[in-house]
């Protein structure tokens, strides 16, 4: 009896620290819990800061990447560019040296230098170029240039390495010619107008002109040789008690984008005009 009556206040305390350790470590766990719950709203809006973060610096690099990307494109179309206008050039310069050869075939009593366009005059009256051959080259004063097409011009003007050109189509310019196939070989004078094209004067009334009749240099007046293509007959027109047709020619060669040109060497005016 003595035993029992000393383990009651042992099994009091035990019974009471039980108790006190249980309501220390519910407000322990209220306490954590608590803290769960303010914080966790936090993490997440850290978490999500983060990742938003990792996600911008990605896009930037993802946009240096694309403009890298752009950039080598944009080289390489503008490679692809400048190879293209280099091949047209030459299948250009190909075209040419064939017309060429075509022409100087169909003339072939006539040698011819080769000559490019270097500058033209800005004047819209006085119709003038610049080649790049001269003196030194064996050009000679009043020297026949033509184009693969026809009839160009002749030398004005001389220097050692140049030559200024007078075309068909300038005011000042007058050139013997004839239609080509006429019976009668008709023939006349063609003068250049401000509009580029040519007046063939001097055609007899009693003529046979009409449009799409084709016309040569006569050779008459020793400056121009015969025979070169000068153009179309475009309009032609006659009335009653006139003398002449009243007739418009179109050149030969496209006289407004002169590029590549050949001198005839040796051909000699009998004369400058």
């Amino acid at each position: 009896m003595g035993s029992r009556r000393t383990l009651w206040p042992i099994a009091l305390l035990l019974l009471i620290g039980a108790s006190v350790f249980l309501q220390q470590n519910r407000a322990l766990l209220t306490v954590r819990s608590t803290a769960v719950n303010i914080l966790a709203p936090l993490q997440e809006t850290l978490s999500g800061i983060s990742s938003a973060s990792n996600g911008l610096f990605g896009s930037f690099r993802e946009a240096q990447a694309m403009d890298q990307d752009n950039q080598k494109l944009r080289r390489m179309v503008d490679e692809l560019r400048r190879e293209n206008v280099e091949l047209w050039d030459m299948v250009a310069r190909q075209q040419k040296s064939i017309e060429e050869m075509g022409f100087q075939k169909a003339n072939p009593r006539w040698s011819y230098l080769s000559a490019r366009v270097v500058a033209w005059d800005p004047s819209s009256i006085v119709r003038t170029v610049v080649i790049d051959k001269g003196k030194l080259d064996g050009v000679g004063p009043g020297m026949v240039v033509v184009s693969s097409s026809g009839l160009v011009g002749k030398v004005l003007e001389l220097a050692d390495r140049w030559a200024k050109v007078l075309l068909i189509t300038d005011p000042r310019s007058s050139v013997n010619g004839v239609l080509q196939g006429s019976e009668d070989r008709t023939k006349g004078v063609l003068q250049g107008r401000p509009d580029g094209l040519l007046q063939m004067r001097y055609l007899l009334a009693e003529s046979k002109v009409q449009k799409g009749d084709v016309v040569v240099t006569s050779g008459l007046g020793g400056v121009f040789p015969s025979g070169l293509f000068i153009g179309w007959v475009m309009e032609a027109s006659y009335s009653d008690g006139q003398m002449f047709h009243e007739v418009i020619v179109r050149p030969a060669a496209g006289l407004s984008d002169l590029t590549d040109l050949m001198v005839v060497t040796n051909f000699t005016p009998l004369r400058l005009e």
